[in-house]
């Protein structure tokens, strides 16, 4: 039996601690029920962690495949836009002969946009391969072949094509490079391919806040069971120093953790003046201290998982799971039955 104030061994049945005069609270008879009840509640919080995980990719995959999550404009759209800028606008049907397509283009000086709106995606995807092997690949390429999107764009002697398909249209524009601002007028005004697909980001969000709130309430109650207000917690840089604290009583963990902290964001600045500068010797210099800076800092924070379980009585097995798998061991630190025991009686566990 210890102090929970200051660690001093005690015998049982003694009221008061005969070193700091700490009174003893005597253990209640529902432990055992408050035991259980958070064994329950932990089991119930992996139980829908482990839900969202398994879930999360079949939200994803379905929001992905099933909303139109790139933006597609009608004829009338593009025309707008183009006149807009002052094109031209033109039917293309004597350059196409296909009644099943609707081709528009818009010139104006070394510039042009072609507008095609097929019947369905397979014949948009087919116009879209066909163009692609017309054009000459150049110095520079850019591929992408998505569900209902695709982009391809090269640059061939100076003149670069930019190809996008979104689901049953098609829109090309043909410019050189020096003039990119003025060429991509229409295809930015129309915002053409651009649109947010906020089901899907909806679907990454939701857990997200779910898994981050759980975390949240789990370092509350760590924090209220070391004897500290839950709301520390919530303070960065304050929360990062108290953390230190429940593990080592003096401040030389949160000062040695904030200088490394310091130095290791500093170092790529460092790299990237010298980089800037063409100063060889710096970046020879700054290289090595950063990978030795980031295994110093990776040990220190290691340390300080292993060692920050056994503060609430946990073994050596418990405290390498913390340090591999910290948001779990946390939630149990936090749910279970453990109580903070000061800095004595852990060292004498260790």
């Amino acid at each position: 039996m210890f102090c929970t104030n200051c660690g001093n061994a005690m015998e049982e049945g003694q009221d008061f601690c005969t070193k700091c005069g700490q009174k003893v609270e005597k253990e209640k008879t529902t432990n055992t029920k408050k035991g259980k009840k958070s064994y329950k509640t932990l089991i119930i919080l992996f139980a829908i962690e482990a839900l969202i995980v398994f879930l999360f990719p079949i939200i994803f995959t379905i929001s992905y495949f099933v909303s139109s999550h790139h933006s597609v404009c009608d004829s009338e759209c593009f025309e707008k836009a183009a006149y807009k800028y002052n094109y031209i606008v033109n039917g293309m049907d004597e350059y196409y002969d296909d009644d099943n397509a609707n081709y528009l283009v818009a010139l104006k000086d070394e510039y042009s946009v072609a507008y095609i709106e097929t019947e369905s995606v397979k014949d948009a995807e087919e116009l879209f391969e066909k163009q692609k092997a017309t054009i000459n690949y150049g110095n520079s390429e850019t591929n992408m072949d998505l569900v209902n999107y695709q982009l391809y764009h090269t640059v061939d002697d100076g003149v670069a094509h930019h190809l996008i398909r979104v689901d049953n249209t098609v829109l090309y524009t043909v410019y050189e490079v020096d003039s990119e601002d003025e060429a991509m007028v229409i295809p930015n005004e129309i915002d053409y391919g651009n649109k947010i697909d906020y089901s899907v980001i909806i679907s990454v969000l939701i857990p997200v806040i779910i898994m981050t709130g759980i975390m949240i309430v789990a370092m509350w109650k760590i924090f209220v069971k070391a004897g500290m207000p839950g709301w520390y917690s919530l303070i960065p840089i304050f929360s990062t120093y108290k953390y230190t604290k429940i593990v080592y009583k003096k401040s030389t963990f949160f000062i040695i953790f904030i200088i490394l902290s310091i130095l290791v964001s500093t170092v790529p600045f460092m790299m990237i003046g010298a980089s800037t500068n063409e100063s060889v010797g710096i970046m020879l210099l700054s290289m090595p201290l950063f990978f030795i800076l980031s295994i110093a800092l990776t040990v220190f924070e290691c340390f300080i998982l292993y060692r920050f379980p056994k503060m609430f009585g946990k073994g050596m097995g418990f405290s390498i799971c913390n340090i591999l798998f910290t948001p779990i061991t946390m939630q149990i630190i936090a749910f279970d039955d453990s109580k903070y025991i000061p800095d004595k009686k852990c060292d004498k566990i260790m």
